[in-house]
């Protein structure tokens, strides 16, 4: 995510969370040193995970499949991820924990990783791998179900049997693990990333029977160790909620979220940096959603009474009214931009289509590019449902805009700037507060959603088209 820089002191509340990582080299200390086989002589990029997104830290010139990485001395310890190529694929994640990594791998077999002296990284690679694949498989059943739920019920109801077997072994593994493993921050990476697993825990007699889903419910966060602030230099905290909000509130009403909220910010408390991290992602979250008044009530209750000082945000009211209008169920407001071929365009009279993605993106900021790069690979088949896609350019620098639409293979959507970054009106009119900002509109213009990620856009984006 790339966030804007603003004066408000709502903002710096907001995104101190997502800070991350001194950049300053000023004290050099650990080294992180690759060799991958095949990648011969060429820019290698380091980022930090910082939640789902991905800051770019440094970048060097690999010589002969060799290249090293030098961080500061307050580099935290979290998950990193290395990037030889255009795509994120073309890469790999590891662990930092304030310690010299030299790892050797091939550029197309990742899985064949070998460290030199890094047992939080051995740990790591132990059980990850089976984590992806997971999710993989999981992502292959949503798929199945969306094309025909009726005609892939058997092959479904095998894949859950499957992925749910895979679990119980996982959670068998991991808890029988000797106690100076379970100190290990990888291992803390592995607990938090693997749920708990209702077969497991009723096999082993730690439950009575009982409904699955209650016990889920029930026992979601039970792996996960919010005392670690490392785990938020990592993917799984955010995701972890984001899944929980998703998939165990019931009825998907404000007062159940609110409970929600409530408990999942009572169990971050016990960390200052966790707690700040997890208020910031709820916010943001609900920013976004329906729940206009739960967002209202997180604001009030867990963000500090200094952060209605800025003029966007002098009283509730106002406040009230920015996000109300930009919520899903008001018609989006008309934007003006000029195409690459410098020719003026607005989106009411020059976009039509079953459902439209706005997407609000800069060019420095990564996640974007990743979020685009998903929407250009779906592109063919969505098109000819009925998807129109138009993205808006924050930035000031024509040439770096045209540059990215052109390698990232944008030119089938329809591509507009002002060119005015973070003075366009565009801010205050769709309540842009960070990079990448989408919008799922109906084809009458009213916004449908604003998802957070790809995984819900498509979710959105198959309600309409489907229809």
């Amino acid at each position: 995510m790339k966030i804007i820089a603003m004066r408000s002191i709502l903002l710096y509340f907001l995104i101190l969370p997502f800070i991350g990582i001194s950049v300053s080299c000023s004290k050099n200390h650990n080294v992180i040193e690759g060799t991958v086989q095949g990648i011969g002589n060429t820019k290698v990029e380091l980022h930090a995970f910082d939640g789902m997104d991905l800051i770019l830290l440094d970048s060097v010139s690999s010589k002969n499949d060799v290249f090293t990485f030098t961080l500061p001395e307050d580099a935290k310890h979290g998950m990193y991820h290395l990037r030889w190529g255009s795509h994120p694929a073309e890469g790999v994640d590891i662990v930092y924990t304030n310690t010299d990594i030299h790892f050797t791998t091939k550029k197309d077999s990742i899985h064949l990783i070998v460290f030199d002296n890094s047992p939080e990284n051995e740990l790591f690679f132990a059980f990850y791998p089976i984590r992806l694949t997971i999710q993989q498989l999981a992502n292959m059943g949503d798929e199945m179900n969306r094309a025909d739920p009726i005609g892939n019920k058997p092959k479904l109801i095998q894949l859950n049997h499957y992925i749910d077997s895979v679990e119980f072994s996982v959670n068998e593994l991991l808890e029988n693990m000797d106690a100076e493993t379970k100190q290990m921050f990888a291992w803390k990476i592995i607990r938090a990333a693997f749920y708990p697993n209702y077969d497991y825990e009723l096999a082993k007699g730690k439950i009575s029977k009982q409904d699955p889903f209650v016990f889920m419910q029930t026992n979601f966060f039970k792996y996960v160790d919010f005392n670690e602030p490392g785990l938020i230099r990592t993917p799984f905290i955010h995701q972890i909620i984001e899944e929980y909000l998703l998939f165990f509130i019931h009825p998907s009403a404000e007062e159940q979220y609110k409970k929600a909220c409530d408990l999942i910010i009572s169990k971050a408390a016990v960390n200052d940096e966790m707690y700040e991290y997890v208020v910031n992602l709820l916010v943001r979250t609900f920013e976004k959603s329906d729940f206009l008044d739960l967002y209202l009530y997180l604001m009030e209750t867990y963000m500090p009474e200094k952060c209605h000082d800025d003029e966007n945000y002098a009283n509730k009211d106002t406040m009230y009214e920015i996000i109300k209008n930009s919520s899903p169920g008001s018609k989006a407001n008309d934007i003006k931009g000029l195409t690459p071929e410098g020719n003026p365009l607005n989106l009411y009279t020059a976009v039509s289509g079953k459902a439209i993605v706005l997407l609000f993106w800069d060019p420095d900021c990564e996640y974007c590019k990743m979020v685009i790069q998903q929407l250009v690979t779906v592109w063919p088949a969505y098109r000819e449902m009925g998807l129109e896609v138009i993205t808006f350019g924050l930035t000031k620098s024509k040439d770096e805009w045209l540059s990215t639409i052109q390698e990232h293979q944008m030119e089938n959507f329809i591509n507009i700037s002002d060119f005015r970054d973070t003075e366009s009106d565009v801010f205050n009119q769709y309540h842009i507060r960070g990079t990448p900002e989408i919008y799922v509109l109906t084809n009458d213009f009213v916004i449908f959603s604003r998802p957070s990620n790809y995984m819900q856009l498509d979710k959105d984006l198959m309600k309409i088209l489907n229809q």
